[in-house]
């Protein structure tokens, strides 16, 4: 159910939401179990997926 080693962050000076570690990023099923960045969704303008994640949720952007 993903990768404790696929980890993000987000960096205020250009926006960008950046998701690194390895592997697979924690399955986010619905509103009841959102991305944890989705307080941010209005901020940020980039995402930058690193080398190392080889799956990315199917509802890690949901309402972005």
């Amino acid at each position: 159910d993903g990768s404790p080693n696929a980890t993000w962050y987000i960096n205020r000076d250009t926006k960008t939401l950046h998701i690194s570690g390895e592997g697979a990023m924690k399955d986010y099923i619905d509103e009841n179990d959102p991305a944890p960045w989705r307080e941010w969704n209005d901020f940020i303008v980039k995402v930058e997926v690193h080398e190392g994640i080889e799956k990315i949720s199917a509802n890690a952007f949901t309402n972005c």
